[in-house]
């Protein structure tokens, strides 16, 4: 049986794991009822991104699969995330001794199977990992512990330009945009002596609908996810043409759940991000010291004009000497050609 045969009126949460929604319409329903349950308060708005939360939590099906679980319908997913949800204040361990008990028709034969189904329920109510949440600590507490306050009175003012963005990140400073639906790795930096890999979280409307579900946004620290959104207005400001065209066209070959634009502006004073601050921070300092390496890249950077002035003199005057050159060189065969016509 496949989704198209279900009666049209049934709760799209009563739908089987096992049958993937058939076609646009169904996909449209079964994502209002997930976000709906999720995020009982929302924008008013169906997000454009909110396809790439659906695309995320389609693809949680295989991990239940491959652990074992035994979860059958979408109605079973949301509620053993609501159990959770409700034990957000108790200990891990105590959280998987009441699963294990009260649930266990949830879980699979395997030994950890209470872990795997938390580690799947968080990642698709919190969008976090749980490889370091401690035994003795509360999904609160671990939240907290993920995402410090980091602001620091010391740091002098490190104002960026509209040029400090996703695309020229990309094009001029040569960085793999990796995008990624785990906020732990939002704007992680992978360097080394041969590629540089920035990853950009990018299912907004988890961070927009979380900021008006009261369950999810008091978990998170205070304005975390409103700056979350900050950054991505920041990285993908929609003043800025080309890095809308380039992001426009990153969603349509790889799913991108990320609208340029998100807010009209962002604070462009890197000491306005108490959580995420440090990692900009390390972002500008790695795209400031990377050099062009392609005439492409020279040609595109504009971060400093001496040097680009003195790169178009150099280029200028290498030029020139190829045009002398090649003159005198004409000039002397000429010359050598009427000499020898001369001569005879």
């Amino acid at each position: 049986m496949t989704a198209s045969d279900y009666p049209p009126m049934e709760d799209p949460l009563h739908w089987s794991l096992t049958d993937r929604p058939s076609g646009p319409e169904e996909k449209q329903l079964l994502k209002a009822r997930l976000l709906l349950a999720l995020w009982t308060s929302a924008p008013g708005r169906d997000l454009k991104s909110s396809d790439a939360f659906l695309e995320y939590y389609l693809a949680q099906r295989y991990l239940i699969k491959v652990y074992g679980l035994n979860l059958q319908t979408h109605e079973d997913v949301i509620s053993l995330i609501l159990f959770i949800r409700a034990r957000s204040t108790v200990p891990r361990d105590d959280l998987l001794a009441q699963l294990n008990n009260d649930h266990w028709t949830w879980l699979g034969p395997a030994p950890q199977s209470a872990e795997h189904a938390v580690e799947i329920a968080v990642g698709i109510w919190l969008m976090i990992g749980v490889d370091d949440w401690a035994g003795s600590q509360t999904l609160q507490e671990y939240v907290a512990r993920l995402f410090p306050d980091k602001h620091d009175t010391s740091v002098l003012a490190t104002p960026v330009s509209l040029e400090f963005n996703a695309y020229n990140i990309h094009r001029i400073g040569g960085f793999n945009i990796v995008w990624t639906d785990c906020i732990q790795d939002h704007l992680s930096l992978i360097s080394d002596q041969t590629q540089k890999e920035l990853r950009v979280f990018h299912v907004a409307c988890f961070l927009q609908y979380s900021t008006y579900s009261n369950a999810s946004h008091k978990l998170f620290p205070p304005g975390f996810l409103e700056e979350t959104i900050r950054t991505i207005a920041l990285l993908f400001p929609a003043a800025h043409l080309e890095c809308r065209q380039w992001l426009q066209g990153a969603q349509g070959r790889e799913n991108v759940g990320l609208e340029a634009g998100l807010l009209l502006r962002a604070p462009r004073d890197l000491r306005n991000y108490r959580y995420w601050g440090q990692r900009l921070r390390e972002l500008k300092d790695e795209y400031d010291r990377t050099e062009p390496t392609t005439i492409r890249q020279w040609v595109l950077d504009k971060r400093k004009p001496n040097q680009r002035y003195t790169f178009w003199i150099a280029v200028a005057a290498l030029a020139l000497a190829l045009v002398f050159g090649l003159i005198q060189s004409v000039t002397g065969i000429v010359q050598a050609v009427a000499a020898v016509r001369g001569n005879g």
